[in-house]
């Protein structure tokens, strides 16, 4: 992708090119330079080359080369595949739509030489304005740990950056965000700034501090809540209770400042009820407790107004922190070729999402693997030997197989209050329930029998609700989907329950708008951080609490917020791929289909613009890949990442087919790899790929369970790996030896 508009590089093809084609035109920039060779002794045959047009209009590509050998080029766009023109040689001269993108299909029919491809076109005056719509902002940062700042800005793409350290130009700082490695005393008060310029214009950013402190510092805060207290109970209550975690095993201190001269007083207590202040906190605003908090572990704070009215806010700070463990390494590979014995799903199934013939496959929307048994639940009717379309087993919604063998397994038996689509399943902490949730409501199973335990009614108005994700913390379950009321209580799409199935009545955030359909719910996807503190939400909705979501600088929406898991409130954090680079030219709202959490980075899978992000906690975006269909499931084994999608490749912003997904230039064929593996690297803070599998299916992976022993796959699928075995809805893929 061309990333600014400069004059062309020193190379003496390119100087020679630029000053007898260009040396007239304003708008000029590099597409690529490569080595041809039609019988591929020292270079390859083919390439191809990712371009952006300067502006809308005329344009004029011209190839030049060292050596006279027949080398030609056809021009794609590249968002649909179509053929602008083919079989170009030397130079075409053409309109372009400044809103879409492009490559050059490069090759050398005859010889070997080494080409440069160019563009120009003559220059506009009506450019939109160069607007820089959000700031860099200051960051606080232990010493060691990484600082990231982040610019965004709107104006005729392609957008040019460069950061500056103190007025002075940081090399190689030319992106949207700027990240400080291992920040040290000599970085403390280092006033950082952007420069964005389209070509003509610059605009310069606000000026922002990177503060740098000691190991020990206290930085783990979280706020406990807030409201209005009134002795009187005029305007609001007197009294009021809060529960909490402890945010590490350490010191805490809790404080409640508040607005007025009333006489505001607070308790703190542990889970047995031990009072740990004491006598009441009072006498003076803020009021200040500080104890030894174990991790872990639930609390409550009791506040009320002795005297007068206040609007008041409590909060909690860790006066240690306490640096997350290293993601464990996991050492195994997995083979390319599915298994040929496990058991597949039948179809077809009656109550698929979308338009469907009388012949579509069983879904597998979700999968759990509990020891040595894999449960696999989703949109089917039945199971049945690969291969073998006659001797199918009746196992409608949620079926169970041995997760090794993948054969069907007789001791776990699915009771009849499951009868329809499974769309999320979960264990508790003690390993002894199993949580379905699903077009049903949320039922809650004998982990190892499947015996019935106890039932939830879900509901949407006057439907029944529809679950679509679970997540268990130590004492709690979290429930996200499409409903209004859980057991008769008013809940927005979002609850949480005991392990028992108890409704929180005292936790109730409220999760409004959205797709209530289909695939698609307000909530489709949920995850705690490792301390349970915050809760990552992520769907279709657009507010939380009335408080909106992000919006892109296309103006769509960005359906993934961060809430406290204490008392519901939104946290200040935001979460979004890069929707301003060049690359990109779609303004569809953003869905969030799946949330990963690592101990220290947040991984995202988006759909609509079709995206993983891989973000720091404070919502920075550190690395982007993008796909042609929607991210749709993750999961992370030990520092492995694995990913599914339902498009046809995987790559990132600059590179988005990546070159072994590709099996014809012209006319263009691309593989449908739809599941990839990623090494997190804890050193770069990066995702780096390592394995890809091809998979048809249109639409592809919805559900990962992974183990040390196999990959198991479940989803819209028809045929898996490198031998292309048909299979259907679901497949195991084992680890090599």
């Amino acid at each position: 992708m061309i990333t600014s508009l400069t004059l062309f590089s020193s190379l003496c093809i390119a100087c020679t090119f630029s000053s007898h084609l260009f040396a007239q035109t304003a708008l000029q920039a590099d597409i690529g330079t490569a080595t041809l060779d039609h019988d591929r002794v020292v270079g390859p045959r083919w390439v191809r080359m990712n371009f952006d047009p300067l502006n809308m209009g005329s344009h004029t590509i011209q190839l030049t080369q060292d050596a006279d050998a027949d080398v030609r080029f056809s021009v794609f766009d590249r968002s649909t595949g179509t053929v602008i023109v083919r079989n170009v040689v030397d130079q075409w001269t053409g309109d372009l739509n400044d809103s879409d993108s492009y490559y050059l299909g490069v090759w050398s029919a005859s010889g070997s030489a080494y080409v440069s491809a160019a563009i120009a076109a003559e220059p506009v005056n009506n450019l939109p304005e160069l607007i820089i719509v959000t700031q860099p902002e200051d960051v606080t940062v232990k010493k060691g740990d990484s600082a990231s700042f982040a610019v965004s800005a709107t104006g005729a793409d392609p957008l040019g950056y460069q950061w500056y350290a103190n007025e002075s130009p940081i090399n190689g700082a030319n992106d949207p965000n700027l990240l400080i490695n291992a920040a040290s005393d000599s970085d403390d008060e280092t006033l950082y700034f952007v420069e964005v310029t389209d070509g003509v214009n610059t605009q310069r950013s606000d000026t922002a501090t990177l503060t740098v402190v000691a190991d020990n510092t206290p930085v783990t805060s979280i706020k406990i809540g807030e409201g209005t207290l009134d002795s009187s109970k005029l305007v609001s209550a007197k009294f009021m209770r809060f529960s909490f975690d402890a945010l590490a095993t350490a010191d805490h201190t809790v404080t409640v400042a508040w607005n007025s001269d009333a006489d505001i007083r607070f308790n703190v207590f542990d889970s047995s009820r031990v009072r740990l202040t004491g006598s009441a906190v009072r006498g003076s605003n803020p009021g200040v407790w500080t104890g030894a908090l174990t991790a872990g572990e639930q609390y409550s704070m009791s506040i009320w107004s002795f005297d007068g009215e206040a609007n008041f806010t409590a909060t909690i700070e860790a006066s240690t922190v306490i640096e997350p463990a290293p993601e464990p390494e996991l050492l195994t590979g997995y083979s390319l070729e599915a298994d040929t014995l496990a058991w597949v799903l039948n179809g077809p199934a009656p109550t698929l999402d979308f338009q469907v013939g009388a012949n579509t496959d069983g879904w597998g929307r979700t999968l759990l693997r509990i020891e040595g048994v894999l449960l696999v639940g989703g949109d089917f009717q039945g199971i049945r030997p690969a291969g073998n379309s006659t001797d199918i087993t009746n196992r409608p919604w949620l079926a169970a197989l041995d997760a090794v063998t993948g054969q069907p397994v007789s001791t776990f038996n699915v009771p009849e209050q499951i009868n329809d689509v499974v769309r999320s399943l979960a264990l508790s902490p003690d390993g002894t329930r199993v949580y379905v949730g699903g077009d049903f409501g949320l039922v809650a199973l004998n982990a190892l029998t499947g015996e019935f335990d106890f039932e939830l009614q879900v509901s949407d108005g006057d439907n029944t609700g529809r679950v679509f994700d679970i997540v268990a913390s130590n004492k709690e379950l979290y429930v996200g989907g499409d409903f209004s009321h859980i057991n008769g209580s008013a809940r927005g799409n979002l609850a949480r329950l005991s392990q028992a199935g108890e409704l929180d009545t005292f936790w109730s955030p409220s999760v409004t708008g959205g797709i209530t359909r289909g695939r698609s719910a307000p909530v489709q996807s949920l995850a705690l951080s490792p301390s349970n503190d915050i809760l990552y939400v992520g769907g279709t909705y657009v507010a939380i609490n009335g408080t909106p979501v992000a919006s892109t600088e296309r103006g769509s929406t960005v359906s993934m917020m961060a809430i406290s898991a204490t008392d519901g409130s939104v946290n200040p954090e935001r979460f979004a791929p890069d929707m301003v680079s060049g690359e990109i030219a779609d303004s569809r709202d953003l869905i969030v289909h799946d949330i990963a959490v690592l101990d220290s980075h947040i991984i995202v899978a988006w759909g609509g613009p079709n995206f993983l992000t891989l973000h720091q906690t404070d919502g920075v975006r550190i690395q982007q890949y993008s796909g042609a269909g929607d991210v749709q499931a993750i999961q992370v084994l030990g520092d492995l990442v694995i990913v599914g999608h339902h498009g046809e490749f995987f790559g990132t912003l600059t590179d988005p087919i990546p070159p072994e997904a590709v099996e014809s230039l012209d006319p263009l064929i691309v593989k449908p790899f739809k599941l990839h593996t990623f090494r997190f690297d804890p050193v770069s803070a990066h995702l780096i790929p390592e394995q890809t599998w091809a998979i048809n299916g249109a639409f592809g992976v919805w559900a990962i369970a992974a183990s040390d022993d196999a990959i198991w796959i479940a989803g819209n699928l028809r045929r898996v790996g490198s031998s292309d075995l048909e299979v259907e809805g679901l497949a195991r893929i084992p680890a090599l030896d």
